[in-house]
């Protein structure tokens, strides 16, 4: 899982509450003193989260720096690089011919990219680097501090992200239902029900 956005979006935060553990350290605001990253650096942690019995191994990414310069060009390089590193190397190990019996697989799986609450849309940088993303990893879209908006702007916000999406053909994850089968639909059915449920509770 590799987590992108700028400084202060509360990318720890969301980390740490959907696994309910406390899996990375929020850097939060920094102090006066302290030095700013000049280029995008990545961060691994590696985990072992376990729920009913269940071992999860997980390896999440951060991306310092990304975005919190002035000039923000190819600040999304090392991300897209860092990925496609990681798929290259498991590729060469599993076909290998005298490959290791558990091969560990480093590969990136999903990124949640932090959109900043403004309330006006997508910034330029935010479309180019969702549209490199999407290319080379399941990318998922986050409102980031979203609590700081009320329901009409949250929506308003989000319909105006979707048409920008839409139009620069940006495809995230959920995909379009025509990818799923029938079975993969009526899941999704029920698994929204159940949130929906849970939620009103």
């Amino acid at each position: 899982l590799i987590v992108v956005g700028q400084i202060g979006l509360g990318k720890s935060t969301l980390i740490n509450t959907i696994f309910a553990s406390h899996l990375i350290d929020s850097k939060g605001r920094l102090d006066t003193n302290e030095i700013i990253c000049q280029k995008t650096e990545i961060q691994v942690a590696g985990h072992v989260v376990v729920e009913n019995n269940v071992k999860l191994r997980l390896n999440i990414v951060d991306t310092p720096g990304y975005g919190d310069m002035v000039n923000n060009d190819g600040c999304w390089e090392p991300i897209i690089k860092y990925i496609k590193d990681q798929h290259s190397s498991y590729l060469r190990k599993e076909l290998t011919a005298m490959r290791d019996r558990f091969i560990q697989d480093t590969r990136i799986h999903c990124c949640l990219y932090f959109i900043a609450p403004t309330g006006h849309g997508l910034r330029p940088i935010d479309i180019i680097v969702m549209k490199k993303l999407s290319e080379v990893v399941n990318v998922v879209p986050v409102i980031a501090k979203s609590d700081g908006l009320t329901l009409k702007e949250r929506e308003a916000f989000k319909v105006r992200i979707q048409d920008k999406l839409h139009y620069h053909s940006i495809r995230l994850y959920p995909f379009n239902k025509e990818d799923h089968n029938s079975e993969e639909i009526q899941l999704k059915i029920q698994l929204n029900e159940a949130i929906r449920t849970k939620l009103s509770e």
